[in-house]
């Protein structure tokens, strides 16, 4: 059996390891809100440029794809 000050000690250390990781994690969260408008000014980009990006463009180039594949794969597949 683990003695009580090593238990209590084991608890406040995973306590801390959370706590800093947590404001590791919050503080990057904050860092990028608080650079992209430098950002954004220092290129010349519109705010929805960024949210609007590759992402959505190549989603649906990926599902014109799969519609035109289908298709094919069912008039095979159709065949007499």
């Amino acid at each position: 059996m683990v003695p009580a000050t090593s238990a209590v000690r084991l608890r406040l250390g995973i306590v801390a390891i959370v706590f800093v990781t947590m404001a590791v994690g919050v503080n990057a969260r904050t860092a990028f809100s608080l650079l992209l408008p430098p950002i954004l000014d220092e290129f010349g980009w519109d705010r929805g440029v960024t949210a609007d990006g590759p992402w959505p463009r190549a989603e649906v180039a990926r599902a014109r794809e799969l519609l035109e594949s289908s298709a094919v794969i069912g008039k095979l597949l159709l065949k007499p």
